[in-house]
């Protein structure tokens, strides 16, 4: 009796996930439907009985489905889903599995809205909420969703490319092949979109063998050849040939997708009759249903007609486009569709219509980019085990290792001190020029603005007396590195420190230096930092995509000691993991960027108590700095502000500090045009 109920109870299971199933097969409308209907009977079932976890499974199954109808929908099912979660009073390996897959969809769905601020809100509790929890499984699955996460976060692909390397690697060491296909994929993509086609090959080759290997024949196949065809491995007559084929008989694909492909290549290469004719025989055979493929169907054809300037039914196509993508909530492509009503209104000479179109494509495109700017996600990496390297080191002569770990050290030393020289010897220089400047121009100053040479005079000294000891700083990260880690990874960040020096030699004699050239000083700081606290240690470098960093000028090492204060003594002596996140982006307030150095360490109140038996442990670097902003000032018609907070927990202990920096924006005579012009619409065939 009790297996004929259990068996009736898994029965509405089992059919909802096989129309699921269906519906990201091929996304077709009518499936959609289906699977809607079974997912609700489910619900419906589950509720009646009491069943919490097949009533959160049929939210998640409905969250899934309802993507292609809208995200709104989807955004609804999943939080319904959640909210089961905080009724359901039982703790259990299934319940934490389904947080996780809670978790994953809301995150899913936030970040195709843009709403990246909630995304990583919950991408950051998703990977505390792993980390608390001993079971292996749990992590792994966290993990997995991290990486899909990351994947279809548009400037992420670091993060994506790092999370996605460690599920690579366990499935790789534990033998799930069927797995590793999978993760090899999504890494070629990443790699693809880092710009770094030697990767991107790498891993398409690996997930090739491994679908031969597993004999795996799935939609992968068809995503793979995507990819080899945009890597350059595929001709378009090859892709059309594994299309006609339907990759040998393995593989089914709608003959209206093969028509869309062939429509794509025709009409890249100007093609436009043939291009015409395969979208005429896409439409016939249905590929206007599909619900996963409307956007490459309804952009193709817009496209078309606006391609042979046939204006009146470009307007037409883009309209649907538009009204598809509100529906649905996909912002790309409803911008798709405003640029290219743009153009078509533009073509038939009723340019105010076209400037107003114009006008709303850039005035989301900007709301979107400061939706992104402002996600301030703490990126907390799971710890990598070191067992492994630990019982190398054991096995490897200890006498040998030794030495060579000591002639590093000589090398660094020696590096250290001619350093210091190469310093001692450029401050003098700047002193005595700026000794000679003010005996020249001591009339001059004191006739036409003393106080303003002045203040140019001490802004130089103040300069120059901070890079040494900022160098020094960096020099013992190293050599603590050394002491405690491998030859290999000390020579690479030998590397790095030799390329800190010539930038900081670079900026020590200039007034300003762009903002990319800081940030890049502050890349390379960085890392040299994380090296001393391995992987307790995390950065994050959040940079807004908004800012022209190569036409940005600011005063050099005006944000570095800041961070060098934040690890020296807010992290430094916390114990558990170590977060530093540094924000750079435009500031509410107009021309003006905003820092942010955030950092999850003692505070302030704390460092002092445990710094105040030594002699002058405040960094002169800071005290330097705010010297430095004072002088700036007096000159300046916006100023630069500095403000401080000390963050506190609920029950009064210190939960870090942030610093916020406002620097005025001051452009090089080079700087473009702030608006930039742009009538390019991504696609698959760039």
């Amino acid at each position: 009796m009790s297996s004929i109920a259990s068996a009736g109870r898994e029965e509405p299971l089992v059919e909802a996930l096989y129309w699921n199933a269906q519906v990201c097969a091929c996304g077709a409308n009518d499936e959609t439907e289906h699977a809607i209907s079974k997912a609700k009977s489910l619900l419906n079932f589950a509720t009646k009985q009491h069943l919490y976890s097949q009533a959160i499974t049929a939210n998640l199954l409905l969250a899934d489905i309802n993507i292609y109808k809208g995200l709104k929908f989807s955004e609804k099912f999943a939080l319904e889903a959640n909210q089961l979660l905080h009724h359901w009073n039982i703790d259990s390996t299934k319940k934490d599995s389904l947080k996780l897959e809670v978790y994953y969809r809301l995150a899913h769905v936030y970040i195709h809205k843009k709403e990246g601020e909630k995304a990583a809100q919950i991408i950051l509790e998703q990977q505390n909420y792993a980390q608390q929890n001993e079971n292996e499984a749990l992590k792994i699955q966290a993990v997995n969703n991290l990486a899909q996460l990351y994947w279809e976060w548009p400037g992420q692909e670091e993060n994506a490319r790092q999370w996605t390397k460690s599920l690579y690697d366990y499935y790789k060491k534990t033998g799930q092949n069927n797995r590793l296909f999978i993760a090899a994929y999504i890494l070629a993509d990443v790699h693809l979109m880092m710009k770094d086609t030697i990767g991107s090959i790498k891993y398409v080759n690996e997930a090739e063998r491994l679908q031969e290997d597993l004999q795996v024949y799935t939609s992968y196949m068809y995503w793979l050849a995507l990819k080899k065809h945009a890597l350059g491995l595929l001709t378009d007559n090859g892709f059309i040939q594994l299309l006609d084929s339907h990759f040998n008989n393995r593989l089914f694909l709608p003959v209206a997708l093969v028509d869309l492909h062939k429509a794509a290549i025709n009409m890249k290469a100007g093609h436009l009759n043939i291009a015409g004719y395969y979208i005429s025989s896409a439409k016939k055979n249905g590929m206007d249903s599909l619900g996963s493929c409307f956007g490459f169907f309804d952009y193709l054809k817009a496209e078309y007609y606006l391609q042979r300037k046939n204006y009146g039914n470009a307007i037409i196509a883009f309209e649907e486009l538009k009204s598809k993508a509100e529906v649905q909530g996909d912002r790309d492509k409803f911008l798709q569709a405003l640029m290219g009503l743009s153009k078509a209104y533009e073509g038939r000479g009723d340019y105010k219509t076209a400037n107003r179109f114009f006008g709303r494509y850039y005035e989301i495109r900007d709301s979107l980019n400061k939706l992104n700017s402002n996600a301030k996600v703490a990126f907390l990496e799971v710890q990598n085990q070191k067992l492994q390297i630990q019982n190398e080191r054991k096995l490897n002569g200890q006498l040998l290792h030794r030495h060579r770990l000591y002639s590093i050290i000589i090398i660094l030393t020696l590096l250290s001190i001619g350093g210091y020289i190469l310093y001692s010897h450029r401050l003098r220089q700047l002193q005595l020029q700026n000794q000679l400047a003010g005996e020249k121009t001591s009339k001059i100053l004191a006739e036409t603005g003393y106080r303003h040479k002045l203040n140019e005079l001490i802004f130089s000294t103040l300069r120059s007396q901070m890079n040494p000891h900022f160098i020094f700083n960096a020099l013992n990260t190293i050599q603590n590195f050394v002491y405690f880690n491998d030859k290999k990874s000390a020579s690479g960040y030998l590397g790095k420190f030799s390329q800190l020096i010539r930038k900081i030699l670079d900026s020590s004699n200039k007034e300003t230096i762009t903002l990319e050239e800081e940030i890049e000083i502050l890349k390379l700081y960085t890392e040299i930092e994380k090296a001393r606290f391995g992987d307790s240690f995390n950065v994050i470098i959040d940079i807004d995509p908004r800012l022209d960093q190569e036409y940005i000028l600011i005063p050099p090492m005006l944000i570095q000691p800041y961070v060098e204060n934040s690890i020296k003594h807010g992290v430094f002596h916390l114990q558990g993991v170590k977060t530093l996140m540094l924000t750079i982006k435009e500031a509410e307030e107009k021309d003006i960027i905003e820092v942010i150095i955030d950092d999850n360490g003692i505070g302030r109140d704390r460092s002092r108590e445990i710094n105040k038996n030594r002699i002058a442990h405040q960094s002169f670097a800071t005290v330097a700095n705010e010297k430095r902003i004072e002088l700036i000032n007096q000159t300046a018609d916006k100023k630069t502000r500095l403000k401080i907070i000390d963050k506190l927990n609920i029950d009064g202990s210190s939960a870090g500090t942030t610093v916020i920096i406002h620097i005025p924006m001051v452009f090089c005579s080079l700087a473009p045009t702030p608006l930039k012009t742009d009538y390019y619409v991504k696609n698959n065939y760039n």
